[in-house]
């Protein structure tokens, strides 16, 4: 790699004045005034001019400081990539995304106690409920670490050890700065590798459920009004941090305490208006702003259209099944949830990318780089061929693999049956090998808390959609079970998918009772269940191996056009902002509506009139609890309303992606007004192209949360807890 070459060989030094004008200077002149996730490190000096400009009532200093409390001390990432929370109590209580709290409100569920569909409201912290396996992390600092790793890597080091030198250096640090494991530190590399940051973090465990609506004021919409704008969702959920004691991160023990928050935010009743400033911060996963059009031309014709196609074939059998049955919705809609996100996200990923022309802005970006690269002779030597490599890559990837990879990867997910035997640790006895009875009875163990959340209905619906997905890639390339199914099932397709379902190892108790009794590597190999899983397996490694190669080719030569492009910005006194990766970030932005088609404008906000207009009593996304019905109908909105309207939602045109849910909208002051949960359909480009005039981040109103929580919940206790501005 020429540009690692060329800082290895001793031009470090030579650049190093250069490369912290670039490190400082990113976010000097934005591309658009709105776009870009800044870190925290650079707010002060290069970003608080704009801020002012823009309306920041707040010292500067207050956004971010590794010593001071600010603004960046309010906020947690769950579960290093689930979403962002926002502290709102001394207390250790957390506002976060209705979403993000799902799993977990299932995972507290049961037919007889349904919290999805009646929501939940600990009346005391005793009564708050346990989410094992989530957990909370504050960011607490970060450093530049660039020197103190690139510097550590000797001269002349080949290519393939460069890699090994830089982990090594990055374990080293993060050991050093750990404190004996007091803290999570993290580093990471920016700009493909030119800088390395390290951010420090202490994670929490012991995570409880404090309060959450009704999934009907949750998830108001479902996935109808998913990425859609107007919206009228109450999409929130409380959570506590609990530690030891002293205020230490302790696993989950009922001696326990609240965490005391040294910071937390204030909340202002005072509300929205158009242009007002607004700021998120939170913790965006992954962004590809400098994806090139070679590689979305694949995304587009390769990659979403093979996602895309196995989500068609299975969602539509999840769905019908949980909307039929509470029983299948509390075992499956966390699963179903999270994949209709992503495909409607995709969806309008596609839509939205070819619409807003994206392969012609980014071959314009590619053509300014050209032109650079042409002016001076050592840029055409270092450069040469960077275009038509990337080209030559791109179209070699075969999208048959891109099949592979997700048909397999959705058709194992979609059925929980079908990844039993991955589950199952040991189920496969090694040869000669006789199960003790102490094996057999973890082994069954796992296996009922397993079946617990299965329906058998429905794994024969999914088995059967799947296999039907399968068929859509022509007979010489897709997998093939006939020998089997000709030998064991006369033929009949049909069948087997039955038996998949029916006649497994897997399907009762009493068929794995007998399994387990005389267990053996052939009877493990020919039950129907496990061949279907070995197939689906196989061709998911084919992809995986196919898809590994491509990024392998690809990265060097993304790496060398980062570069460039980074060169002719600075040039040209432009910023280019690093792409999220799961670090601390902030966006700012102000409350904006938008026009998303000819002769329509959307308002920048929503009030409970949309609600009652959009009730259907009985309809599992549209039908509105009796209480909240009768709060709205007769006005009782109490401090939290605006005459004869409440507001609910609000969009700003700030740069969110995924890990923003759950984030903070605060104003000027550095007050709570809303909770981001969603961005728009219009705009779905916003992983690759950021689209000044369509992007919108959608929040829930803070009055509306509040009124939930006060009108609705009648919760005193938490209401006492938050602090409201005057």
């Amino acid at each position: 790699m020429l540009i690692c070459a060329k800082l290895k060989d001793g031009m470090i030094k030579k650049l190093f004045p250069t490369l912290f004008l670039l490190i400082i200077s990113y976010s000097v002149y934005p591309q658009n005034s709105f776009e870009g996730f800044w870190l925290p490190q650079f707010l002060k000096d290069y970003n608080c001019k704009e801020l002012e400009r823009f309306g920041l009532e707040i010292p500067c200093d207050s956004l971010y400081g590794a010593t001071a409390h600010s603004l960046f001390n309010g906020i947690v990432q769950f579960n290093r990539n689930l979403g962002t929370g926002a502290m709102v109590s001394e207390d250790g209580l957390i506002l976060t995304g209705y979403h993000t709290a799902y799993s977990y409100i299932v995972q507290n569920s049961t037919e007889e106690c349904n919290l999805i569909q009646s929501g939940f409201w600990a009346k005391s912290k005793e009564e708050e409920l346990r989410c094992s396996g989530l957990s909370a992390r504050f960011f607490i600092r970060m450093e530049d670490v660039t020197a103190l790793i690139l510097n550590s890597i000797p001269k002349n080091t080949s290519a393939d050890m460069y890699a090994v030198w830089i982990q090594n250096r990055i374990n080293e640090l993060t050991k050093i700065y750990s404190s004996d494991g007091r803290y999570v530190v993290e580093i990471k590399s920016f700009y493909k590798g030119v800088n390395y940051y390290m951010f420090i973090y202490e994670e929490f465990n012991d995570i409880r459920l404090a309060g959450v609506p009704p999934v009907s004021i949750g998830k108001f919409g479902g996935e109808t009004d998913n990425w859609v704008w107007p919206r009228h969702a109450g999409n929130f959920s409380l959570l506590r941090i609990y530690a030891d004691p002293s205020g230490k991160p302790k696993e989950y023990d009922p001696s326990n305490v609240p965490l005391h928050s040294e910071y937390y935010y204030t909340i202002s009743l005072k509300g929205i208006d158009k242009d007002n400033l607004t700021m998120v911060l939170g913790f965006p996963i992954s962004t590809n702003r400098f994806m090139t059009s070679y590689e979305i031309s694949n995304l587009l014709t390769k990659t979403n259209p093979a996602f895309l196609d196995a989500c068609d074939a299975l969602l539509p059998t999840i769905q019908n099944a949980i909307y039929g049955s509470e029983n299948i919705r509390l075992k499956y809609s966390d699963w179903f949830s999270g994949l209709a996100n992503n495909w409607k996200q995709k969806k309008g990923e596609s839509y939205s990318l070819q619409k807003f022309n994206a392969m012609q802005r980014r071959e314009a970006r590619e053509n300014r780089v050209r032109n650079w690269i042409a002016r001076d002779s050592a840029r055409i030597a270092e450069f040469i061929n960077i275009f038509e490599d990337i080209e030559k890559v791109c179209t070699e990837l075969d999208p048959i693999y891109e099949q592979y990879f997700w048909f397999s990867n959705l058709s194992l997910l979609s059925s929980k049956m079908l990844i039993l035997p991955l589950q199952l640790k040991g189920i496969k006895p090694e040869k000669g090998e006789y199960f003790s009875a102490k094996k057999k009875d973890i082994l069954m163990q796992n296996y009922r808390k397993l079946m617990a959340n299965i329906d058998v209905a429905t794994e024969l619906k999914t088995i059967q959609a799947s296999y039907r997905l399968w068929q859509k890639i022509s007979p010489a390339q897709r997998p093939s079970l006939d020998a089997y199914i000709t030998k064991y099932f006369n033929g009949n397709a049909a069948a087997f998918q039955d038996a998949i379902v029916k006649q497994s190892i897997f399907s009762n108790e009493k068929m794995f009772r007998k399994y387990l009794k005389h267990a053996s590597v052939s009877r493990f190999e020919r039950d129907p269940l496990v061949r279907y899983y070995y197939l689906n397996m196989e061709y998911l490694a084919k992809g995986e191996v196919k898809l590994k190669a491509y990024s392998e080719a690809l990265e060097p030569l993304q790496q060398k056009y980062l570069y460039a492009l980074r060169e002719l910005r600075y040039e040209n006194d432009r910023s280019m902002y690093p792409d999220a990766n799961g670090t601390p970030r902030l966006s700012y932005g102000k409350v904006s509506d938008y026009s998303p088609s000819d002769g329509v404008n959307y308002s920048y906000y929503t009030t409970s009139e949309g609600i009652i207009q959009k009730n259907i009593p009985g309809h599992p996304e549209f039908s509105i609890a009796e209480k909240l019905k009768t709060l709205l109908n007769n006005q009782d909105f109490g401090k939290y309303g605006i005459d004869t309207q409440l507001p609910v939602c609000f969009i700003t045109n700030n740069d969110i992606s995924g890990g923003n849910s759950g984030s903070p909208v605060l104003n000027a002051k550095g007050e709570l007004i809303g909770c981001v949960f969603d961005g728009n359909w219009e705009a779905l480009t916003n992983n690759i192209i950021y689209n000044t005039d369509k992007q919108r981040a959608i929040a829930v109103d803070i009055r509306y949360v509040l009124f939930i929580i006060d009108k609705f919940a009648e919760a005193t206790n938490i209401m006492k807890e938050v602090k409201i501005g005057e």
